[in-house]
């Protein structure tokens, strides 16, 4: 099976019992009991989310079947428009490369498309980027509210601290080294 980034995909019992290496009855079971959460279709069949399999598996102790690995990581998107900082956050990411998937863009345009297909726990933004008002655009759309939001950049004004602050959004002065930039981004996730 191919490897699942959407979180939100429906898989067939039979698909979830091929992952976990169980029979379907297994499955079946668990959903008839409330361990693992099922929706029906229309016409009665039983559809598990990817993220509840590996919500389940995590609960249970059982390994996360490597097709839905990609859903047991941390996504994180980095908005940044100088090349030589993307290399530093990519640099500071290889440390965090088992717990965190990364994309990194340069356009806000190409941010909000993997917004919306990447679905990332986390944002942290250049602040050149307009990026309060991005980040209010950002958080306004009900499906973002949990994102979590760095913007990186100098020291704004005590009226853009406090706006960031109202948006649930973190600033902090640019890390001066991929150590720095590391421990920001460990601190981003583990939040």
């Amino acid at each position: 099976m191919p490897d699942i980034n959407d979180p939100e995909r429906l898989l067939t019992s039979a698909e979830v019992a091929r992952m976990l290496q169980v029979d379907a009855t297994s499955v079946i079971n668990w959903s008839k009991k409330g361990y693992l959460a099922v929706y029906r279709t229309p016409g009665g069949h039983r559809r598990i989310r990817a993220a509840d399999v590996v919500e389940f598996a995590q609960k249970r102790g059982m390994p996360v079947p490597l097709s839905l690995d990609a859903l047991n990581r941390h996504r994180v998107l980095v908005l940044e428009r100088d090349g030589a900082h993307i290399n530093n956050w990519r640099k500071a990411f290889e440390s965090l490369a088992r717990r965190v998937t990364a994309v990194f863009t340069q356009t806000s345009q190409m941010a909000l498309i993997e917004l919306g297909t990447f679905k990332p726990h986390l944002l942290i933004m250049d602040a050149s980027f307009e990026a309060l008002t991005l980040a209010e655009l950002i958080k306004r759309k009900g499906e973002y509210r949990e994102l979590r939001v760095i913007i990186v950049g100098e020291q704004g004004s005590a009226e853009m601290m406090q706006k960031a602050k109202a948006l649930g959004v973190s600033w902090c002065l640019r890390p001066r080294d991929v150590a720095e930039m590391a421990r920001v981004t460990g601190q981003g996730v583990a939040a």
